[in-house]
């Protein structure tokens, strides 16, 4: 019940940011730069530019509990206080207030407590299909795999995500991994991503999120209402998963904050430590 309310809260609250924000730096001008004015830009605007920077794919991360945007939030409440008698822009610092604070603090933590993904266990059994319809299983293949699953091309951190994987594909094939990037999106959407990306990493499809239900990383109701494309109401939970030659999980980046995610610097350097023998 509670991810299906948080599908209505995204979008409503990036458009009322952006209108907010834009709203406090007119009339900051328009005053002359009004103390309270002042204060309401401070609490409101970082968090719209740091939207706007994740809406251009350049990131693959942000901070938890974004520290910098949570401090000009308290900064402009105390320049706020100063001149509470402007009631327009007290209206607008509390609204940016609360609602940042919602975000952050509510909408954006998930569930992993039905994971199934555990250290040094074999990974347990998920299917699903790759973009010329073959099926592909999480089945041991002799070969040490790496397994990102992204919610899908709508979410910026994911698209990032896997660049930043393809870029680094070269590095952890010649570690001899096997590199998979999984999502319930539309074939059609995770083919155009592998064309865009044009490199040999399996690009693979979970019907129905029915693979992230198998692993109990299923994110129920995790696609926001408003998103423009042919996507289904359930997600996945951004997972990273690197396994052994047996199997064996021997990696498993299951963040809480869809917003914290690992570099493939790690990846390699986890795959590099599998390799080294065990000293007696």
């Amino acid at each position: 019940m509670q991810n299906t309310i948080k599908r209505y809260f995204p979008i409503p609250y990036v458009a009322a940011l952006f209108i907010g924000g834009f709203y406090c730096l007119y009339q900051l001008v328009a005053s002359a730069g009004q103390l309270a004015w002042i204060g309401a830009s401070v609490a409101v605007v970082p968090m719209m530019l740091l939207f706007a920077y994740i809406a251009t794919g350049l990131t693959a991360r942000s901070r938890r509990y974004s520290p910098w945007q949570l401090g000009a939030a308290v900064l402009g409440s105390v320049l706020v206080a100063f001149d509470f008698t402007l009631y327009a822009a007290v209206l607008a610092w509390g609204l940016g207030l609360v609602l940042g604070f919602i975000y952050v603090f509510w909408f954006v933590p998930m569930d992993r407590s039905e994971s199934r993904i555990e250290l040094g266990r074999v990974l347990p059994a998920a299917s699903f299909v790759d973009i010329n319809g073959n099926t592909v299983t999480t089945q041991s293949t002799g070969k040490p795999q790496l397994w990102l699953f992204i919610r899908g091309n709508w979410c910026p951190f994911c698209v990032a995500q896997v660049k930043e994987l393809a870029a680094a594909y070269q590095e952890l094939a010649d570690l001899g991994a096997e590199v998979f990037m999984v999502s319930p999106q539309s074939q059609q959407q995770s083919q155009k991503l592998a064309a865009k990306l044009n490199v040999p990493m399996q690009f693979l499809v979970d019907d129905q999120a029915q693979g992230a239900k198998d692993l109990g990383i299923q994110h129920t109701a995790g696609v926001p209402v408003g998103l423009p494309g042919d996507f289904d109401e359930d997600s996945v939970m951004p997972t990273v998963v690197i396994t052994n030659s047996e199997g064996s999980v021997i990696y498993a980046d299951q963040t809480n904050d869809y917003r914290v995610r690992p570099e493939p610097a790690l990846f390699v350097q986890v795959l590099k430590n599998a390799q080294k023998p065990i000293s007696a």
